[in-house]
């Protein structure tokens, strides 16, 4: 498979206060992971991330104030290195034991090598260079934001402390539901993460959640750190 360069992905970020505490609080160690009952969380793996990246490229965001950009790489744009179209694209993400219901929407680049997210973190993008729905091998890759000034706090927040064995959901306009349960998951420092890795289209089947958390840093206003959730096709 040729190997394609990592890039950035800018992310606007709400500078609340009692948020950034929620997801410090949220966006623990390597493998750590949170339960919802009392009984103890099942143990994650945690993800190496010990390779390191390919440079990346970095992209100033329109709203200084609101500025956040978590180290997400994209693939080539160019015609030749993509993909055959997946046989379904997914329009829907549902995690119901934490409350996620989000609209997914196709994404690709921007300015050359920049994944591009919708503003709203409401809604989800679909990374479409990639696998997709009825694919039966690679990584499909979700991200949002983790909130914004104008929409507040998104749903991805919550997977910053998921426990090990919610279940995911992605859902085609046809109706193709593809279950999947997170068996691990990484807040790290941005740019410690082998994204190459992560955007993989041809390793084993399964589903990358992004988002960023972790400490909210007030003098660069951004968070430090990126949430990667995976998870692997259910039966």
């Amino acid at each position: 498979m040729n190997r394609t360069r990592a890039a950035s992905v800018a992310a606007a970020c709400c500078a609340g206060a009692a948020l950034a505490a929620l997801l410090a609080a949220g966006a623990v160690a390597w493998g750590a992971v949170g339960s919802t009952d009392a009984a103890e969380p099942a143990p994650i793996p945690v993800i190496d991330a010990s390779v390191p990246v390919p440079s990346v490229a970095s992209v100033e965001p329109s709203d200084a104030a609101t500025a956040s950009v978590p180290s997400v790489p994209v693939r080539s744009a160019a015609l030749e290195d993509q993909p055959a179209d997946p046989t379904e694209a997914p329009v829907r993400l549902r995690a119901p034991g934490i409350g996620v219901d989000v609209e997914v929407v196709r994404v690709g680049v921007v300015d050359g090598d920049v994944m591009e997210l919708p503003e709203n973190p409401n809604v989800a993008g679909w990374y479409r260079y990639g696998p997709g729905i009825g694919d039966e091998a690679g990584t499909v890759v979700v991200a949002a934001h983790v909130d914004s000034l104008d929409y507040g706090l998104g749903p991805f927040a919550a997977f910053a402390d998921a426990p090990a064995g919610t279940e995911v959901v992605l859902t085609s306009a046809e109706g193709t539901t593809e279950r999947f349960t997170i068996t691990a998951r990484d807040a790290a420092r941005k740019g410690s993460v082998d994204w190459d890795a992560v955007f993989d289209r041809s390793g084993p089947r399964r589903l990358a959640i992004i988002t960023c958390g972790g400490e909210f840093d007030w003098e660069r206003r951004t968070y430090l750190d990126s949430v990667v959730v995976l998870t692997e096709p259910v039966g």
